[in-house]
């Protein structure tokens, strides 16, 4: 193995071990308890995540569940799943004044999952698991990346930060405005 080589295994080591206290330190301060497989689960989703285009296609996504529902192709329920939780969890401001909003991609993620369990033999319960604590894993992950997110937060990002707020209460998003002295009030009236 040459010297190069040998460096880049250290530096993902490193990578690794960053990512992993991130996360670690996040599902501590959300107080969730999980299992060591989904805790690894996620610390895969958040890599990937942080590498992925955030800019997906609503339309996409769903023709990509048709498709795993109908059977009709390679698509994987838990493909999809891991595309709504890095939506959801970590690119959820890109959702910014589009049609579909966190709460579908949190509900195709847990349906996804779910429907991944069912298949799965080996993961059933790792992926049932993930369907009944994705929102959980969702908050999990944006407390994973509320350092990088904070690093360049302008006014506009806190004005989305509320929208989404008004739309979700996530009590992330909520912790997030108090840190900057924003005391989010719901200002849409009860149904009556």
């Amino acid at each position: 193995m040459d010297e190069e080589t040998k460096e880049l295994i250290e530096k993902c080591k490193k990578c690794d071990a960053f990512f992993k206290e991130i996360l670690d330190t996040a599902i501590e301060k959300r107080r969730v308890e999980i299992s060591q497989e989904m805790a690894f689960y996620l610390l895969d989703i958040l890599r990937l995540g942080l590498k992925e285009d955030p800019h997906f296609d609503a339309e996409t996504t769903i023709k990509r569940y048709e498709i795993a529902f109908g059977s009709r192709g390679p698509e994987s329920f838990r493909a999809i799943g891991d595309s709504a939780l890095i939506i959801a969890g970590i690119w959820w401001q890109s959702l910014s004044r589009k049609i579909l909003d966190i709460d579908f991609y949190i509900k195709l993620g847990r349906l996804s999952y779910q429907r991944e369990a069912e298949k799965q033999k080996n993961l059933t319960e790792l992926f049932e698991e993930l369907s009944e604590n994705f929102d959980k894993s969702v908050n999990i992950l944006m407390e994973a990346t509320r350092c990088i997110s904070e690093a360049n937060m302008t006014n506009r990002d806190l004005l989305r930060i509320y929208e989404v707020w008004l739309e979700t209460h996530n009590a992330f998003l909520e912790e997030k405005l108090r840190s900057y002295g924003i005391n989010p009030v719901n200002t849409k009236a009860p149904k009556q």
